[in-house]
């Protein structure tokens, strides 16, 4: 019996994807825009047609969804834990920058920092602002339980996909 290119190919994709899902315990790896990409490319292989599509469109749409989720749960962790929005919305965008400018550890220094001087600025009180930045914690956390459920159903709608054509 002789296998195809095709068949070691998909196990290759689908082995380079659950690996990106694992990839999504680090909360600044961009696991779902690889995720994406790799889909992308399967479907510039099997071709833009029928189901392929619909494949491609349902991964796309779990892909944003896995990105709104997860900085969505980060905040509701914070403003649980008694995080001002003006808080949270500050330690979001500092831990974005120190990102890109100080890879790969910047946003998890940076973030906590900043929520932390902002919280004790407005509170006064260390006790409120530990709250707030254990709330931030919890909140990545379930950012990370969030962002392997979503890439994991991506690579099991994947691997439908694959199977189907």
């Amino acid at each position: 019996m002789e296998t195809s290119w095709e068949f070691w190919l998909e196990c290759a994709l689908f082995l380079l994807m659950a690996l990106t899902t694992l990839g999504l315990v680090i909360p600044l790896f961009p696991g779902f825009i690889v995720l994406w990409l790799i889909a992308l490319g399967y479907l510039l292989l099997v071709g833009w047609q029928g189901w392929n599509l619909v494949f491609f469109g349902v991964l796309t749409l779990l892909a944003i969804v896995g990105m709104l989720v997860d900085n969505v749960a980060v905040g509701m962790g914070a403003a649980k834990g008694g995080a001002s929005w003006k808080g949270i919305l500050l330690a979001l965008l500092a831990g974005l920058v120190a990102t890109f400018l100080f890879p790969p550890f910047g946003g998890f220094v940076a973030a906590p920092a900043v929520l932390f001087l902002v919280e004790y600025y407005r509170r006064r009180d260390l006790d409120q602002t530990w709250s707030a930045l254990k709330g931030l914690a919890i909140g990545w956390g379930w950012a990370v339980v969030a962002r392997v459920a979503v890439g994991g159903l991506m690579v099991l709608l994947w691997g439908l996909w694959a199977w189907t054509t």
